[in-house]
């Protein structure tokens, strides 16, 4: 092609970026084990022809400085193999982060063996949207940290320079690195900052000019020697980029946002120049926070760069909302930028994904881009660049910018005091105070005036309560009152409340609830407060009907535990309906278990559709209970075990219980309880009352087990303002024990965690083999 003139390339530039597109998709390669290229099309490619008309590939997923793609500039990772396409689909739900080396540049990077057909990543899939008619982008993480818990995947141009790490790993005594990322996952946020270490402490910190130069290196490496019609620069995967903001600082500060400006500013004129010698733009997007304050806390200046027009779209959000998308909305478009909603993201069920793009096109943004969702089949029935299409299927609308997260992955929560950007009122959960009016604001693509006489007429309202009892309750939605609605409690899940709408109350837009406690009732466990809100509207009716609890196997009513005080100070019940607290303990025991076990509750769907997808847990008794099966907790401090794995609490839990006092099957979990440095939790699951009360009486207040020391149960508030972390308690480590014998339920990604058959410690019990 001949050359352009800036002027030119300009003016083509921004009509490719106001093009419409159906569905801008998010991939990547971290876990391909492909040998062939139509294995490799087969894993990620095929099926999304017909759905999308952008493919955004990651070629580094991994890692800072380290790629799947042919590369002089950056290390190259080299996967284990698979024997075929079909040997990898059956092999994939184990995770298959099999890595056999990394090839330092450049003397690996163009081993033949190591490419597919001869071809590498990049090349199949450009050479497949090409075929397709599609666009090709490469998207670009600009931090990563998925080699910190891999260390046969790091890059030599980090891995031997710990100065260009964000922080330093806990010093956790012998073998720091190798013990420090195996307790520091995704979900156990804020376990280790007083350590002056940091979550992602093997970032990239960009602080130095060494770093910025190998991202800019990266990236004008693929612009030169790839066809592509799009660059990304996502900016959320991992958020953290300088040490002040990775060792608690709640801001990067201006000298950083400038330094992440420049290094903006450079990949725009490389792009440009790129563009002019070959006749044709690339478009830069950038995936950014959805909110401007957030960004620039992380040390992000985007007004900067859309003031100075370097990018030419915005994509916002990600497993987090903190603002309403029309915000971005409004700032895009002031500036004739076209703005996506990154509204479909692995782990949320199809009817969310319908919802929240529904309640994005009512936000007035140009298009939906999805996250990391790799089967074709789920984005074949989502139909997200439509909301006429998705008007006529099922679809679930949630409050995504009430709280701080709803999936297990939530790198907002690295930074400091992220819940101070939170836009409207109010923060979940939202306490409800006697004769006081509470409002909770929500995003909805939902059209009252169209509802009544189109596919899906029917729509419910839920709203989840903590500590709800028979209270007297004034509920209203954009002003109708509920009263007097047909309603119905514990339904679908005990805690909730749901109500028959009149589809015309909807707004295409913002909605409002409000709630007004009236009156509470008389015997209650706690302060009552709006936890959660769901809209959803339906093809067919929903049936109201309260869950009915199963019929118990044990005779033994739970009561008759709690009763003989065995519990008191060392351990609570969780069955499938309700929290029984000990004698004298505090009234927010119930909640504080809810909450810190919610990865394993059917109510986030999110986490454990992640779970069994990329970790091939078998189903839950958490989440679908046994009939006949309770459960008892047992939290120690392990302070006293030197910040033992959850392997070493394991062994400590088997060796000090006698197994002849068990007599039936019990299975473990175990893990860190999020908020805390030191508290771990070892729950106990049996069909048997006796083996739950054998089990606290081994380890009760009087017990003299060396190593463990029982906690009594306390309320523990993780926040500043309060309130809790849901979801933060970590299960990493499973197993059952009968007959003397345990046996491990999990192998693969936590490997590192397992027993082995040289730690059985006490000779009354042995490893299954």
């Amino acid at each position: 092609m001949a050359k352009m003139k800036l002027e030119e390339l300009r003016k083509e530039r921004r009509r490719l970026a106001h093009k419409k597109r159906r569905l801008i998709w998010n991939n990547d390669g971290d876990d391909f084990p492909a040998k062939t290229e139509k294995d490799f099309l087969a894993m990620r490619c095929e099926g999304f022809q017909d759905q999308v008309e952008t493919i955004s590939y990651c070629p580094i997923p991994h890692g800072f400085a380290m790629v799947t793609h042919n590369s002089k500039v950056c290390d190259y990772l080299v996967h284990g193999s698979y024997e075929g396409v079909d040997h990898y689909i059956r092999a994939k739900r184990s995770y298959p982060y099999v890595v056999d080396k990394v090839l330092a540049a450049p003397d690996g990077w163009n081993h033949p063996s190591h490419f597919m057909d001869g071809k590498d990543v990049l090349e199949i899939v450009l050479d497949f949207c090409r075929q397709h008619d599609l666009e090709m982008w490469t998207t670009i993480r600009m931090n990563d940290k998925h080699d910190q818990a891999m260390p046969d995947t790091r890059s030599p141009w980090k891995a031997e320079h710990p100065e260009r790490w964000l922080a330093q790993p806990p010093k956790l005594g012998g073998g720091i690195e190798e013990r420090a990322f195996t307790v520091l996952q995704d979900h156990i946020t804020k376990r280790w900052p007083a350590r002056d270490s940091c979550m992602t402490w093997y970032g990239a910190n960009y602080e130095r000019q060494d770093v910025r130069d190998k991202m800019y290196d990266t990236i004008a490496e693929i612009c030169h020697n790839y066809d592509i019609d799009g660059l990304e620069l996502d900016f959320v995967r991992a958020p953290l980029y300088f040490r002040s903001t990775a060792r608690g600082n709640p801001d990067a500060g201006q000298e950083n946002r400038d330094k992440m400006t420049e290094l903006v500013r450079r990949i725009r004129k490389m792009t440009e120049d790129v563009g002019m010698n070959r006749g044709r733009p690339i478009v830069v997007s950038t995936r950014i926070p959805d909110d401007v304050g957030l960004a620039k806390a992380f040390g992000l200046d985007t007004p900067v760069w859309i003031e100075e027009k370097l990018v030419d779209i915005l994509v916002g959000g990600a497993h987090y909302r903190i603002h309403p998308w029309k915000n971005l909305v409004e700032l895009g478009h002031s500036h004739d930028m076209p703005v996506y909603a990154s509204a479909i993201e692995q782990g949320a069920p199809a009817e969310v994904h319908r919802g929240r793009a529904l309640a994005a096109w009512a936000s007035g943004v140009d298009g939906i881009y999805s996250f990391n969702i790799f089967n074709p089949n789920q984005l074949r029935h989502l139909e997200a660049d439509d909301p006429e299409r998705l008007m006529k299927l099922d679809r679930t609308t949630t409050v995504e910018n009430a709280l701080l997260k709803r999936d297990h992955v939530n790198h907002i929560e690295l930074l400091a005091e992220a819940e101070r950007f939170l836009d409207r009122p109010s923060r979940l959960p939202l306490a409800l105070r006697q004769s006081e009016e509470a409002t909770l604001e929500f995003t909805a693509g939902e059209d009252g005036e169209r509802l009544a006489a189109s596919a899906t007429p029917h729509a419910v309202l839920r709203l989840l309560f903590h500590f709800i009892e028979d209270d007297d309750l004034t509920v209203a939605l954009n002003g109708h009152s509920l009263d007097g609605v047909e309603s119905s409690r514990d339904c679908p899940k005990p805690g909730w409340i749901s109500w028959r709408l009149d589809p015309s109350w909807l707004r295409w837009g913002d909605n409002c609830v409000t709630v007004k406690l009236e009156k509470r009732a008389e015997k209650v466990w706690g302060e009552l407060a709006l936890a959660d809100l769901q809209l959803a509207v339906t093809i067919e009716p929903e049936v109201f009907a309260a869950k009915v609890p199963e019929t118990r196997s044990d005779p033994g009513p739970l009561e008759e535990i709690v009763a003989t005080g065995d519990l008191e100070k060392v351990a609570f019940l969780l069955t499938e309906d309700d929290i029984l607290p000990p004698p004298g303990r505090i009234i927010a025991l119930r909640q504080w278990l809810l909450d810190e076990l919610d990865t394993a509750r059917e109510d986030t769907q999110g986490a454990q559709e992640w779970v069994e997808d990329y970790y091939d847990y078998p189903p839950d008794p958490l989440q679908d209970p046994l009939p006949g099966w309770d459960s008892a907790a047992v939290l120690f401090d392990t302070g006293e075990m030197g910040n033992p794995l959850e392997r070493d609490i394991t062994l400590a839990f088997l060796e000090a219980m006698d197994p002849g006092k068990l007599k039936s099957e019990v299975g473990f979990h175990v893990g860190y309880v999020g908020g805390t440095e030191t508290l771990a939790a070892v729950l106990i699951r049996s069909q048997s009352t006796d083996d739950l009360r054998a089990v606290v009486r081994q380890f009760g207040a009087d017990s003299e087990v060396k190593g463990l020391a029982p906690l009594p149960i306390r309320f523990l508030r993780a926040e500043k303002d309060g309130h809790l972390i849901a979801r933060a308690f970590s299960i990493l480590f499973r197993g059952t024990l009968k007959d003397g014998v345990f046996r491990q339920e999990k192998e693969g990604r936590w490997e590192k965690n397992l027993l082995k058959e040289d730690d059985v410690m006490n000779p009354a019990w042995r490893l299954a083999t």
